[in-house]
């Protein structure tokens, strides 16, 4: 498992000799603003810690100590994903397979849908056939 800052990447970016082009990153929420998918940038709001099971954001001070965590440890497909204090709870453990962020509580995937800045949810994870893009992820 990873435990270093990694940028979580869509897996629409495309890297030819090392340069990345057209490169999507999860975006740390701000303030009121959702967890959602940017043009790569290079700012820290972009960089993520994935530390064993857990996924904390590092890009700002105000987002030390906070992880990625499901909504109320939601279920559902469609339940909103945020920034919250790392408290441990099942909504905040995050696994990766097969270019997938899986929430084993809910047994579904973190979704940026197929658009820039729509809102981070957790879907129905899709791993076979051809799955959507907004599922899959590459960590760098």
């Amino acid at each position: 498992m990873l435990n270093a800052p990694a940028r979580i990447l869509d897996a629409r970016t495309i890297e030819v000799a090392g340069e990345v082009f057209r490169a999507r990153a999860l975006v740390l929420a701000l303030g009121s603003e959702p967890i959602h998918l940017e043009v790569c940038d290079a700012t820290f709001r972009q960089v993520w810690n994935w530390d064993n099971f857990f996924i904390a954001g590092i890009g700002t001070t105000s987002a030390s100590g906070k992880c990625l965590s499901v909504l109320s440890a939601g279920t559902a497909a469609g339940t909103p994903v945020q920034l919250l204090q790392c408290n441990g709870t099942v909504g905040q453990i995050w696994y990766f397979s097969g270019g997938h962020v899986v929430n084993p509580n809910s047994g579904k995937c973190l979704d940026v849908g197929n658009a820039l800045f729509t809102p981070a949810t957790i879907q129905n994870c899709i791993f076979t056939g051809s799955p959507p893009k907004g599922q899959i992820w590459v960590i760098r």
